[in-house]
């Protein structure tokens, strides 16, 4: 017997009969039983899960992944959601624990104990462990791990394991309140000692699929100037992206054109001739950043460029009309250090020299060197137009990709060129760094004269500090003129109607934990 098709008959049967009574109660009976058939396949039908997939557009690859070594903001953006330091900034740039605890302060000011929490885990499942967090400190100071941050932590004498394996202690040479800013930045993230050579190279690339990470998400694919697909492992918050890429997208169009076509989600380097309809649509969104945009000088390289010649292009070039002309909320850089940061000024209450065409030599031959880009391009095209106008000095331009363009600024081999830059942590001492004699960050030759820093990084905060910092650029910056800052950056992005919240916070970076999507395309 086809036991199926006896059930389908019955059912029929039974179907008909039961709709088939007249009368309005009968009526009334069977529209209640296609009401509740409904019902039942309605809930028979598993709805679609949300679509919590966000795809974020970087413009190049970072120079690296290795905490230690890390630098650039690109850098940034992908290891502050891979690894957990013991303090981090959090959306609105809070100074917030991560990993620690709790934090004692000794009444020198010059011991600290941080307790970590029972629960930090790898994403292999081990437990974090103090020993890591010593080795990530131990790698920093290392010369092998080329940590070029880590004149930073010139004031920390030792580190400790507290005796039940729950935290560290750092003993200080000197009081340092910037202390807990620096434990936010990579090189201090914990590490595992057999992740890294006898040569202290961290490869990266080479073993990513085989590396544990402390924050809540992992990395789960890498192709080289391709992309970087990140993955939650630990528990997040609702309507929280479960799996990211990090798309490399060098040109501004192709993105936008991404982000058109529902590809992208977030669109980080927006074509200046689509930022007015982006901005109709609601769909662009500054934040602040705590950025400086800026042209520098090599001297050496050009034995005309005296401060008399560097004043005069300081004072040609019309930074309200560069900021104009982007309109993106940038704002004309009146000092070296952004808003935001103990330092900064308004150079504008000032009256500047006027441009003085004289005291430039007929002999000078410049070329603006700057990374390629629509933006970039914009700015070189503005500041050639304003030195041949106001001062008469005609220069020539010349664009590079970004890495040939980083790694000629580090060699030394350019004389004059863009550059922006930004400070990992909400201090000033990261911007001073720029004219550090014969340091890692130096932006000048250790030859000539160059003004000390130490001094500054290590003074307290307060009035006498807010002074000696005002006092550190009008000479150096606006009298000498061995940097001219330009404008202060705004991170502009352009988001897809699926991102709800993506609180880009003042440092440049977002916590992907942080970020909201809706259940749709």
């Amino acid at each position: 017997m086809d036991f199926p098709m006896l059930r389908r008959k019955i059912r029929a049967r039974f179907h008909f009969g039961f709709c088939s009574w007249k009368g309005r109660s009968s009526l009334r009976i069977c529209l209640l039983s296609g009401a509740v058939q409904s019902l039942l396949l309605g809930a028979c039908t598993p709805s679609p899960p949300p679509n919590t997939r966000l795809t974020v557009q970087i413009h190049s690859e970072p120079s690296t992944l290795d905490p230690a070594e890390v630098e650039d903001g690109l850098g940034f953006r992908i290891l502050m959601n891979l690894y957990r330091g013991l303090y981090r900034y959090d959306s609105s740039g809070s100074l917030v624990p991560d990993l620690a605890e709790r934090a004692v302060w000794s009444p020198d000011g010059r011991t600290l104990t941080l307790f970590v929490r029972k629960d930090a885990k790898w994403s292999d499942g081990a437990a974090l462990k103090s020993d890591e967090i010593l080795f990530a400190f131990e790698r920093a100071r290392s010369p092998k791990s080329g940590a070029r941050m880590a004149p930073l932590l010139k004031s920390i004498d030792r580190i400790e394991a507290l005796a039940d394996g729950g935290g560290v202690r750092f003993h200080l040479n000197r009081p340092t309140p910037l202390l807990l800013h620096l434990l936010t930045l990579p090189m201090t993230f914990p590490i595992r000692r057999e992740w890294v050579g006898t040569d202290g190279r961290f490869a990266w690339r080479e073993n990513w699929s085989r590396l544990a990470f402390s924050a809540p998400y992992r990395l789960t694919g890498y192709e080289r100037d391709r992309y970087f697909d990140l993955e939650a492992w630990a528990p997040v918050p609702p309507n929280t992206p479960t799996k990211t890429r990090f798309l490399v997208v060098h040109d501004e169009t192709t993105g936008s054109t991404l982000l058109a076509k529902g590809d992208l989600d977030v669109l980080s380097k927006v074509p200046l001739l689509e930022t007015e309809r982006l901005k109709k649509e609601g769909r662009l969104h500054s934040y602040p950043f705590l950025a400086t945009y800026f042209i520098a000088f090599r001297p050496e390289r050009a034995q005309v460029l005296t401060p008399n010649v560097r004043r005069t292009i300081q004072n040609s070039i019309d930074r309200e009309a560069i900021v104009k002309l982007l309109g993106g909320g940038e704002q004309v850089a009146d000092s070296w250090i952004p808003p935001g940061i103990q330092g900064h000024y308004n150079r504008s209450e000032t009256t500047p020299a006027l441009p003085n065409p004289q005291a430039v030599s007929k002999k000078l031959a410049l070329t603006l060197v700057y990374d390629s880009g629509e933006r970039n391009a914009l700015i070189a095209q503005k500041i050639q137009a304003d030195l041949k106008k106001n001062a008469g000095i005609q220069i020539s331009l010349e664009a590079r990709d970004w890495k040939t363009h980083v790694q000629s600024i580090r060699e030394g081999s350019l004389a004059f060129y863009r550059y922006g830059w930004f400070s990992p942590v909400l201090d000033p001492a990261f911007f001073l760094m720029a004219f550090e004699k014969g340091g890692p960050f130096s932006l000048f030759s250790s030859r000539g004269e160059l003004p000390e820093i130490a001094p500054l990084l290590e003074m307290q905060d307060g009035k006498e500090r807010e002074a000696a910092l005002i006092a550190f650029q009008k000479k150096w910056v606006d009298e000498e003129a061995l940097l001219i800052p330009i404008f202060h950056y705004v991170n502009t992005v352009a988001l897809s109607k699926r991102v709800q919240s993506y609180p880009l916070n003042p440092l440049g970076y977002v916590h992907l934990e942080d970020v909201r999507l809706t259940g749709g395309n």
